[in-house]
């Protein structure tokens, strides 16, 4: 399906499940809007609301998970670049 053909919903779902699978708990939010970087390319701005959790968070989690994301959303003809932005409670551990 070309790109131009999908919703923000449809492209929204697609990015959630990949990152819902990547963390393994709810998030809070997923957030997908269409914008530009500083050289005006069209891009994917992804913000992502990460609920507070007792266990410490790994970081390696979000490690490859643009480039995931990225192939999943070419499969379908999407092509601007993903650009993920993790937001975590103040108080949230981060596993060391």
């Amino acid at each position: 399906m070309d790109a131009g053909n999908r919703t923000s919903e449809q492209i929204r779902q697609i990015v959630q499940d990949i990152i819902q699978e990547r963390f393994g708990y709810p998030l809070e939010y997923v957030d997908v809007f269409a914008d530009e970087d500083s050289a005006g390319e069209a891009i994917l701005r992804i913000e992502v609301g990460h609920p507070w959790r007792h266990e410490p968070v790994e970081p390696d989690l979000a490690y490859g998970l643009p480039r995931q994301v990225r192939d999943a959303l070419e499969q379908q003809g999407e092509t601007r670049f993903p650009f993920i932005r993790h937001h975590f409670h103040d108080n949230q551990a981060v596993a060391s």
